[in-house]
């Protein structure tokens, strides 16, 4: 039988259950032609890596990056994580916005990169 329930949806619940709800929203979501054929020639559902960001799994960030992050939440700042897979590090940012649209924890974008494009 089918219902109106999406994969993604399931997914969605999924992810709260394991990291909690969304702390923000990602914005436009892009990524890189690097990233993109990372995650298509292993495989990678690059959504995982997005779903733990937005619920404030920041990866391998240092504890600097960590701070930040939770204040960037609280004032719209830019949001960093870094994630390791098959070799490769993977960079998820949540751009900044200014003060009048942090309001709903909204964002401009988010790119998911790999480390060795920057």
């Amino acid at each position: 039988m089918c219902t109106d329930t999406t994969l993604s949806d399931t997914l969605d619940l999924a992810a709260n259950d394991e990291f909690g709800p969304p702390r923000f929203g990602l914005g436009l979501i892009l990524a890189t032609i690097a990233a993109s054929n990372f995650f298509n020639r292993n495989g990678i559902n690059a959504m995982e890596y997005l779903r733990r960001h937005e619920r404030g799994q920041w990866g391998d960030v240092p504890p600097e990056d960590d701070h930040a992050n939770e204040e960037a939440i609280k004032n719209g700042g830019r949001i960093f994580s870094v994630y390791q897979a098959e070799g490769q590090t993977i960079w998820v940012i949540t751009e900044a916005v200014t003060e009048s649209e942090a309001t709903g924890n909204h964002r401009a974008s988010t790119c998911l990169s790999l480390r060795h494009e920057h």
